[in-house]
């Protein structure tokens, strides 16, 4: 994945940025993999009292035109699906900036 962007400072910048993703179901549900638009659909709780799902991210961005500068952030979080339309969910994330010089 790739992005540009304009600044006051340079005419055009460009970012490379990528993350990675997982999520468990504790509750023992699973998501459907539609094959042919690569979309996954959403959790549906099996049971009247809702589902509990945990999940972890990480993703990075790097700027090109300035080196060392980087954005590296660590999400965690716990959703609550109390039905198929109503979800609660709570996260942390850690950030860290970079500009090495």
């Amino acid at each position: 994945m790739s992005g540009g962007a304009r600044t006051l400072t340079q005419a055009e910048d460009s970012f490379n940025t990528w993350y990675g993703q997982i999520s468990y179901a504790l509750t023992g549900e699973a998501r459907k993999y539609h094959f042919n638009d690569g979309t996954i659909g959403k959790l549906i709780p099996s049971r009247a009292s809702g589902a509990v799902e945990i999940n972890a991210r990480y993703q990075q961005a790097e700027r090109e035109k300035v080196a060392g500068a980087k954005l590296t952030s660590t999400d965690f979080g716990v959703t609550y699906y109390a039905d198929s339309n109503v979800r609660f969910h709570v996260g942390l994330r850690l950030e860290l900036q970079s500009i090495d010089q």
